[in-house]
């Protein structure tokens, strides 16, 4: 069986805007990643604010995962916030990376 393995990073790009720190840590990860060619996602500013359309408070974030499972929440999440080519509040680059690699059902 000949496999291959990709390595694919997953990051907030929280603050990148007006975070000095957090823009370099940024681009010091996309830099990294090409070096190594490695994949990149990003959630834009967090995963929670790109599939529930808000910022979740740290103590909230199993309470309302499970409440998105629950309710299927990821059905009416729309495929363009998912398939974004350049950074843009509330969206990802998700589906994008991820179509290089698995077949949709």
């Amino acid at each position: 069986m000949n496999c291959q393995t990709r390595v694919i990073y997953c990051i907030d790009t929280d603050a990148y805007e007006t975070n000095y720190e957090q823009k370099k840590e940024l681009d010091d990860i996309k830099s990294f990643c090409e070096k190594n060619g490695y994949d990149l996602i990003w959630f834009c500013h967090d995963v929670e604010e790109v599939f529930l359309g808000k910022q979740v408070e740290s103590s909230h974030k199993v309470k309302e995962a499970g409440a998105f499972r629950s309710s299927r929440g990821i059905e009416r999440v729309r495929e363009e916030k998912l398939t974004v080519k350049e950074i843009r509040n509330k969206c990802s680059n998700f589906l994008r990376v991820l179509d290089r690699y698995l077949e949709r059902k």
